[in-house]
């Protein structure tokens, strides 16, 4: 309860905009057990943490020092890398850490994790949100029909989640302009907090449009 405490300062710290206060949070919460499902979590926000300032590279090491703990320490038990809650945060890590590697133009390893992470959930929720991230590769190798494809999937298959979200709302504000279009998303990291505590505190995509991505 300690630890799921911590983290929930954490948490909030973040969303108050205290970034080193934050931190502080989450470094004590994995201090106290870095297995446990919350352990891991506070880890992966530490990455989030790394990645809304910019440093990007220490983002990577500390999403990677996450899969790696989760699949391959001792302290970590078989069952326990299959609980709901560790497989819950894992895929947030995945989703993030391809996302960086698409920033550092590392497209091939981007390309590939959400490539697995499609594979071990065909069709699901999973499969969908990945499919959004690679719809930013789609947008930077110039595959304009693709990307869109992939953001209609998002909102189809994942409705719910922060990424249907931000292309629902590029898609609101574009309606509402004086002449609507259809724009293929491109994502740019804005650093903002959700407003809606349902969602899970932590950095949303917007989308910019460009002229040449109208289809």
């Amino acid at each position: 309860l300690r630890q799921a405490a911590l983290n929930g300062l954490g948490d909030l710290e973040v969303f108050l905009g205290d970034d080193a206060q934050a931190v502080g949070h989450y470094q004590a919460a994995r201090a106290l057990a870095p297995s446990s499902a919350a352990g891991l979590y506070a880890l992966y926000r530490l990455g989030r943490l790394k990645l809304h300032n910019g440093l990007t590279e220490e983002a990577i090491a500390a999403f990677t020092q996450m899969t790696d703990a989760a699949r391959f320490q001792p302290g970590v038990e078989s069952a326990q890398v299959h609980q709901p809650a560790v497989q819950a945060v894992m895929l947030e890590t995945r989703l993030a850490l391809a996302y960086a590697y698409f920033l550092l133009s590392r497209i091939e390893a981007a390309r590939g994790l959400l490539s697995r992470i499609r594979a071990e959930h065909p069709g699901g929720v999973e499969s969908a949100r990945a499919g959004y991230y690679l719809a930013l590769v789609a947008v930077h190798e110039g595959q304009l029909r693709e990307a869109r494809r992939l953001c209609e999937t998002a909102i189809e298959r994942a409705p719910d989640t922060d990424e249907a979200l931000e292309v629902f709302e590029h898609a609101q504000s574009d309606q509402n302009s004086a002449a609507p279009r259809q724009p293929v998303p491109v994502g740019i990291r804005a650093h903002r907090e959700l407003e809606n505590n349902d969602r899970q505190v932590g950095h949303r995509l917007v989308h910019v449009q460009r002229p040449e991505l109208v289809v």
